[in-house]
């Protein structure tokens, strides 16, 4: 009885999980609905950034949501939103809907509020046969009559088979028993078919019953165990782009925890000397331990941008290379222009090469010098095929 009480228990808590999440995939597309309907607008700065990142959104909503492995990720994992004019706008939202509504329809279904599916409708009933028919199926035929069966024949023990022609149209000498055929025996009437059968030849004998006897059947094959098959390898994982996206995120989750890491270390017993995030040197620095955290392999490309006046800069490279991380500190006297050219410049130098497909720039900005820090990921944030930049400003 305990452990049923506790399976009991884990399916609730199981249940409830599932409608909570659902839950919040609900209000994730509808805040992903709200800025389609804001940036399709007339006169709407920066609308390409917009829609790049609101397409990135979706993609990741889609994966968290339904899963990897779900007929929506694959359908909606190379989606592109259209917002031209107000045909293609109008049914980008309504692919948002249609997803907000699939999700309420299984909201429901686990809360057992769904209605339950109609009755299929009842079969029409078959007319009876026409009194022609009737007259045909009753009527003999004055064929030459086959010997009277035994009584033996008269009464099968078990049921005929039905023979592979059409049936044989009963005569007066099938119906009625010899005299001379010993005891007597009740006639048998047979089964009338539905359709008229088709009038047999006057000379040609009745077919021969199959046989009843039932067929051997073959040995069963032997049941083998299946084998397990071995777990995927690193190479193979770091191959997946679902691997990849699951970098992404572990990755965003270090760069907006960072400035609560910076505080917390100032918070030393007795003032011990501590590090103190002041320029883009300590900032790297404390990324880099922060994401050793999450990833066993953390490299560094080593360069001089043109933005530094000779002084080299240090890039983290994941996910075998394929991801590049950039870190840049706010400061007096660094203007928004300045910032977008040297992010331009970063994604020149990792967009030349053959195995980088992301660039991930994380701008800290501890004391808020970036007005709109939103607005800046939204223009820099850019979406193709091959090459993706992503930009994340924190804390906001």
């Amino acid at each position: 009885m305990a452990r049923a009480r506790a399976s009991d228990n884990a399916r609730s808590r199981s249940k409830a999980v599932q409608i909570d999440e659902i839950g919040r995939g609900i209000e994730q597309f509808q805040d992903l609905l709200a800025s389609i309907e804001d940036f399709s607008r007339e006169g709407f700065p920066y609308r390409d950034a917009a829609r790049a990142k609101a397409e990135l959104q979706l993609r990741e909503c889609v994966r968290r949501i339904f899963g990897e492995r779900s007929p929506e990720f694959q359908t909606y994992r190379n989606h592109k939103l259209r917002i031209s004019n107000k045909a293609e706008t109008a049914q980008s939202i309504t692919v948002i809907k249609e997803l907000i509504q699939n999700l309420e329809d299984k909201k429901l279904e686990l809360q057992g509020l769904k209605p339950a599916a109609p009755d299929p409708p009842a079969a029409t009933p078959q007319p009876p046969p026409t009194p022609a028919v009737v007259h045909a199926q009753t009527q003999p035929t004055p064929a030459t009559a086959s010997p009277a069966p035994s009584p033996v024949q008269a009464i099968p023990s078990s049921p005929p088979v039905a023979p592979s022609g059409p049936p044989p149209v009963p005569t007066p000498a099938m119906a009625q028993p010899t005299a001379a055929a010993g005891p007597s025996v009740h006639p048998v009437s047979l089964p009338q078919p539905d359709a008229p059968p088709s009038e047999p030849q006057p000379s040609a004998a009745h077919p021969a019953p199959p046989s009843l006897e039932k067929p051997a059947e073959p040995p069963a094959a032997p049941i083998t165990p299946a084998t397990p098959s071995p777990p995927a390898s690193s190479e193979s994982r770091v191959a997946d782009p679902l691997y990849k996206e699951d970098s992404l995120e572990l990755i965003r989750k270090v760069c907006l925890r960072f400035h609560a890491v910076t505080r917390q270390l100032r918070l030393r017993k007795d003032y011990r000397t501590t590090l103190e995030v002041e320029d883009d040197y300590d900032l790297q620095d404390l990324l880099c331990a922060l994401l050793r955290v999450e990833f066993d392999e953390v490299g560094f490309d080593e360069w001089i941008p043109p933005y530094t006046d000779g002084a080299p800069r240090t890039a983290f490279l994941l996910h075998r290379d394929q991801i590049a991380v950039v870190a840049k500190k706010t400061r007096p006297g660094l203007t928004m222009k300045e910032l977008v050219d040297q992010v331009a410049a970063d994604s020149a130098h990792y967009g030349a090469r053959e195995r980088c497909t992301t660039l991930f720039c994380f701008i800290y900005d501890p004391e808020g010098r970036i007005g709109s820090p939103k607005r800046l990921e939204t223009d820099l944030t850019s979406v193709s095929d091959r090459y993706m930049i992503e930009v994340l400003v924190a804390p906001k």
